[in-house]
């Protein structure tokens, strides 16, 4: 595949070919000596160096592993970034982006994000000088009033997972929280499915509308697992 050139940001062009890239990139064969189609899982806790501190890519784990890199190169190459960084938890990427910030720096955050995120900030971050502001972002006006010049980071953190398909429930649902007489403002009719952001491709939302639509006509109903924790950055040393 041809490599692109990175915009001013740092970031690359949106991806052309979806489905190809999800399959292909970061799992090469020649990467492996056995040339393996499906990228082997490591088991090894620690790897072998040449001498103290003189690694070939790996030393220990919890730093990285072959596999694990295998879904980060994946993973940025759909969003267009140059690198990503996969943890086991959504929590723990949303700990790690807050260590960029120091004392005095403030966090916008939704007031009905996910409640290990709202225990973190106002039971953890808040003691190490961060400022936390909650906001009902539905609102957009409350969320301008909340920007100071300390504003570092904004927090979106709702569930995406627990069903089959990206389409999820009615707005009457998903958005049971905003007034109607807002919601009608909006544009939000109690039918409107709200869709997950960051499908890039029209056709992944068409397929996904099709996969929801069968799945409601069969009354099927499926346990699926759904990946958190990927943190996707322009460049390796970040400062907010």
């Amino acid at each position: 595949m041809q490599k692109k050139d990175a915009s001013p940001h740092g970031f690359l062009p949106s991806f052309q070919h979806f489905a190809t890239q999800a399959i292909h990139v970061g799992q090469e064969p020649e990467q492996w000596t056995s040339h393996a189609v499906v990228p082997p899982i490591s088991l090894s806790t620690t790897f072998k160096q040449g001498a103290p501190g003189q690694h070939s890519g790996f030393e220990y784990s919890r730093s990285g592993n072959p596999t694990r890199n295998c879904l980060e190169k994946a993973v940025a190459a759909l969003d267009g970034a140059k690198y990503s960084l996969a943890f086991a938890s959504g929590l723990a990427a949303t700990v790690t982006i807050t260590h960029l910030l120091k004392a005095g720096d403030q966090i916008i955050c939704m007031d009905d994000v996910y409640g290990g995120t709202n225990r973190y900030f106002r039971q953890v971050a808040a003691e190490f000088g961060l400022k936390i502001s909650f906001v009902d972002c539905s609102k957009i006006k409350l969320l301008e009033a909340a920007i100071t010049p300390e504003t570092k980071l904004f927090t979106l953190a709702e569930s995406l997972g627990g069903y089959e398909s990206l389409a999820e429930l009615p707005a009457i649902m998903t958005h049971a929280s905003v007034p109607k007489n807002d919601r009608d403002v909006l544009g939000i009719s109690d039918t409107l499915v709200r869709l997950s952001v960051g499908l890039e491709d029209e056709k992944d939302i068409l397929e996904d509308l099709d996969q929801a639509l069968k799945a409601a006509v069969s009354l099927t109903i499926l346990c699926v697992f759904h990946l958190e924790g990927i943190i996707v950055i322009e460049r390796l040393h970040c400062e907010l």
